[in-house]
């Protein structure tokens, strides 16, 4: 069935086109009697042919697509907007911040030409207007990601794209850090910016602190690499590597102060050719750069 709607939905699309183009070129073809507005009334129903390739996606999406398809479908919406909303977002900014170190610079060469030494006072009037304009710029793009982290955290909004969003904060800091540095590297000129910068990074320490030991708890995930590291690990010390069998779903998470608990029931062959039950124990925490749990101990 999807096969149709999907053959239905191109078919829409090249008649649309052909509408399109006929309306501009040949309007005859179609519409035999003359009258003013024949093109606009062909190329308007090119538009509106198009609509129901969208009623064909909606009606795959809700009567074809199985539960599962459904629910991957939805996630990957959202998290798709998260990262064009965070991503329209950082477009302005980081022009704003272009903007405001050529501003700077042009600015500085100026006063160089008139004044072999610039007074202090002078430097402070330069540099009053984009210390004030740093912190709106990445203040604002700071409050944005730290809610939606909140928000998460609360329950009150759907985690994909969490780990992205810490991402995004921290390269902010970072960046909003290199941005005073090269503005003003003898950190005198830029008072606002530094204690709002100062007073971000406190405000983040506790969600980072808590994202790098927990992730966002998605147990699948925490099995999921789980038994990779396990596999990993176990190979390098068992009799017969290639005996090692582990089941997934047998895996026993239970969150600890020192993040992911994970037992993991195995069966492998031991000296004499037997297969043998037993357990690894590791302890994992979540590695934003790599994007992954991470075992930081193991017994």
């Amino acid at each position: 069935m999807e096969t149709v709607v999907l053959i239905l939905q191109f078919l829409i699309f090249i008649g649309a086109v052909s509408v399109f183009f006929i309306g501009i070129f040949k309007p005859s073809f179609l519409l035999k009697r003359k009258f003013t507005g024949r093109r606009f009334v062909l190329i308007l129903s090119s538009f509106i042919i198009l609509m129901f390739i969208g009623i064909l996606e909606n009606y795959k999406i809700e009567h074809i697509y199985t539960n599962e398809e459904r629910e991957q479908y939805y996630t990957e919406r959202r998290e798709q907007a998260i990262q064009d909303s965070i991503k329209k977002v950082e477009k302005q900014w980081g022009k704003f911040v272009r903007d405001s170190i050529k501003l700077v610079k042009k600015q500085q060469k100026k006063i160089k030409k008139q004044q072999k030494e610039t007074s202090k006072d002078s430097i402070y009037t330069i540099t009053i207007p984009i210390d004030t304009a740093l912190v709106i710029c990445y203040k604002h793009q700071f409050d944005s990601l730290y809610n939606i982290i909140v928000e998460v955290d609360k329950g009150q909004r759907p985690s994909e794209g969490l780990a992205n969003c810490h991402k995004q904060i921290r390269n902010l800091l970072q960046e909003w850090l290199n941005t005073m540095d090269k503005l003003d590297p003898d950190d005198k000129g830029l008072p606002y910016s530094t204690k709002e910068w100062t007073k971000a990074g406190d405000r983040y320490y506790s969600l980072g602190r808590k994202f790098d030991l927990y992730g966002d708890g998605d147990v699948f995930d925490i099995r999921f690499w789980a038994k990779e590291d396990a596999t990993t690990g176990l190979r390098k010390i068992l009799n017969d590597p290639g005996s090692l069998k582990i089941d997934r779903d047998d895996i026993q998470v239970y969150k600890t102060t020192k993040g992911w608990k994970c037992v993991v029931p195995y069966r492998a062959k031991n000296g004499f050719g037997a297969y043998v039950l037993n357990t690894a124990t590791l302890i994992m925490n979540y590695d934003v750069e790599a994007g992954r749990y991470t075992t930081v101990d193991a017994y």
